[in-house]
C-alpha cells in the first residue's frame, strides 16, 4: 500500500465510526441516556483513533492527546446539557 492509500484507509475508519454513531443516535431518539452513551462511546473510539493515527505517524506527543481528550469531553457535555442528561 502506498502513503494515500493507508491514508484513505485511516479516514475511512474514522468516516464508519461516526457514521456508526450517527445511526444509534438516531435509532434511540426516544431513549435520551441510551443517545447520550453513544455520545460516550464514539468520543472515546475518537480518542483511540486519533491517538493510533498519530502513533503510526510517529508524532504522538502528550499536547496532541489532550487535545483529542478535550475535544470530546467539549462534545460529551455538549450532548450531555442538550439532552438533558445532567
Amino acid at each position: 500500500m502506498n502513503k494515500s492509500q493507508i491514508t484513505i484507509l485511516e479516514y475511512t475508519a474514522l468516516i464508519i465510526i461516526l457514521s456508526v454513531g450517527a445511526y444509534f443516535y438516531i435509532n434511540f431518539k426516544y431513549f435520551p441516556f441510551k443517545q447520550f452513551m453513544v455520545v460516550v462511546a464514539v468520543s472515546f473510539a475518537y480518542v483511540l483513533w486519533g491517538t493510533i493515527y498519530h502513533l503510526v505517524r510517529v508524532r504522538l506527543y502528550w499536547h496532541v492527546i489532550y487535545e483529542y481528550i478535550l475535544v470530546a469531553s467539549l462534545v460529551i457535555l455538549l450532548f450531555a446539557f442538550t439532552l438533558n442528561v445532567l
